[in-house]
């Protein structure tokens, strides 16, 4: 179990140290990580599940399983902490910034003609709203979205469920590929 809790938080350290890298990126290269963020700590979170399974040699896809959760586990709580202390205290002003440019962008009249656009190939569903109203109602959600208590749930969320898939899969197939072998 010790040696499951190491590699869990040795996974959350590489994904800790390439986030803290990005921060020294241009600038160019930084919003491009931003993007992709989430795939890559996904990434290496799949990578330490696939070493601890490969590596543990036990051909019980349940233990397998259980050992790519717990290392998911710790990963996921560990990164949504993070998140949530850097949205919160580190550099408040991410999220603030990226919801200022998402409200920008519902302000421009382009928004206000795909709305009118979706009431008219839709009238049933749209019954009684016009194009400021679902305008509006994206500018809430956007306001509602964008704040540290909101998003680090869902991170974690899509940690720990990403985690738990990846550990099924792994460790099935790693149960195949040693039948098969044996």
């Amino acid at each position: 179990m010790f040696n499951l809790v190491k590699n869990g938080g040795l996974a959350l350290v590489c994904s800790l140290f390439i986030d803290l890298i990005s921060h020294y990126m241009p600038s160019g290269i930084k919003y491009l990580y931003q993007q992709g963020s989430i795939p890559i700590h996904i990434l290496i979170l799949i990578i330490f599940i696939v070493f601890i399974v490969v590596r543990g040699k036990e051909i019980s896809r349940l233990t397998n399983f259980k050992k790519g959760i717990v290392i998911s586990l710790i990963f996921s709580t560990g990164i949504s902490t993070y998140f949530y202390s850097y949205f919160k205290w580190v550099n408040p002003t991410y999220l603030i910034e990226k919801k200022e440019a998402l409200m920008s962008l519902t302000n421009e009249d382009e928004l206000l003609l795909l709305a009118e656009e979706k009431i008219k190939n839709d009238p049933e569903y749209y019954y009684g709203k016009s194009a400021q109203d679902l305008v509006d109602l994206q500018q809430e959600n956007i306001e509602e979205m964008y704040k540290p208590g909101k998003i680090v749930p869902l991170y974690l969320m899509i940690f720990t469920i990403s985690g738990m898939l990846f550990s099924l899969i792994i460790s099935s197939l790693h149960f195949y590929y040693l039948k098969r072998v044996t």
